[in-house]
């Protein structure tokens, strides 16, 4: 089912509406009536299972499991079985977490941001508010027939199970509204893109390499590109979940996490702007965006997509290791940092 992104791509052939489909999910390991699925782990050693159990538990709590977390799937609660008992997951850090800054092209602790955003609806049609609902329910945009759009029972469908597929709303958000003014290679690196790009700038629409049939040509880089080091696709750095609803607080929340790697490549600055500088103020834009404050800023959340809902001042959480400007409870160490990430679960999905 497509939620349209409102926008049009235009090609020889015939226009097409661009936008996410996205399919009915919803397991719940707590609940039989939602479904039910194990995780085992019968080889693993008891310090294995520990390090295991690490990682599901900040999944957990802060991110996402499985495929299509860029559409908002993979919120989950874990349980383990104990003398017969489903009782929440538990895990202890044995060790110090290392203190050194990981340069690597994959994700680690100290470059790595949660936030978890809570907001309250002020009535029972919020959801069909939504600029790319209501152009779902027209079946077209700008003239261009939507093949095979969310309907209202497929919407109410999540809705009872206590979700509501968000994600492709704030994914347009971010990347026509907030990020507009970027460059549009800094989009495919940071938002992803399903084009092929250039390894050193993130370039998109590379050409044929004149000068070698087997290559292609970076246009902003000036260099002839082999097969292999082109990168076909690019996953987004930012995730974002699904709303789901929190009964005891009457309110709905939903999750944006990512990571931004230390090593930004040079093709993506620009002059005069240090990788620290564009990581800082890629992570600052978006903090000052979705916090509940920010609802006067032009291009916030609030005064966009959201600007039908309230935001719940008091629950919003901005977790980021050495971020004192952004994360307030300054912890002082990455060991310190994991610990309170993996605080108490609330086991309220």
């Amino acid at each position: 089912m497509l939620i349209p992104s409102g926008h049009i791509h235009d090609n020889r052939y015939k226009k097409r509406a661009g936008g996410w489909y996205i399919v009915p999910g919803n397991l719940s390991i707590s609940s039989p009536a939602k479904g039910e699925a194990s995780l085992e782990f019968p080889t693993l050693t008891q310090d294995l299972k520990r390090e295991v159990f690490l990682a599901l538990m900040l999944i957990e709590r802060w991110g996402g499991l499985g495929a299509k977390q860029h559409l908002g799937y993979g919120t989950v609660e874990f349980f383990e079985q104990t003398d017969g008992e489903w009782k929440p997951l538990k895990s202890v850090i044995q060790s110090n977490v290392s203190g050194k800054s990981y340069r690597g092209s994959l994700p680690a602790l100290n470059n790595l941001f949660f936030a978890k955003v809570r907001f309250k609806t002020r009535d029972e049609n919020w959801w069909n508010k939504f600029a790319e609902i209501e152009s779902a329910f027209r079946r077209n945009v700008n003239g261009v027939r939507l093949i095979n759009p969310i309907t209202d029972p497929i919407v109410k469908d999540w809705l009872a199970s206590g979700a509501f597929p968000i994600a492709p709303i704030i994914r347009n958000w971010l990347r026509f509204t907030l990020f507009s003014r970027e460059s549009s290679n800094m989009l495919n690196y940071s938002l992803g893109t399903a084009r092929e790009v250039c390894p050193y700038c993130f370039k998109d629409g590379l050409k044929q390499d004149r000068r070698n049939s087997n290559n292609k040509w970076c246009g902003k880089c000036r260099k002839s590109l082999s097969r292999e080091s082109i990168i076909d696709r690019v996953a987004s750095r930012v995730k974002t979940s699904s709303a789901y609803f929190i009964p005891d607080s009457d309110c709905w929340e939903f999750r944006i996490w990512g990571w931004f790697p230390e090593n930004i490549p040079n093709g993506l600055l620009e002059e005069g702007t240090s990788t620290s500088m564009k990581r800082d103020m890629f992570i600052q834009t978006l903090y000052d965006a979705i916090k509940p404050n920010a609802i006067e800023a032009k291009d916030s959340l609030w005064n966009g997509p959201f600007s039908h809902l309230e935001p719940c001042h008091n629950v919003f959480q901005w977790r980021e290791f050495a971020a004192p400007n952004r994360d307030t409870l300054h912890c002082k160490n990455p060991s310190e940092f994991l610990e309170s990430l993996l605080g108490d679960s609330n086991h309220d999905l």
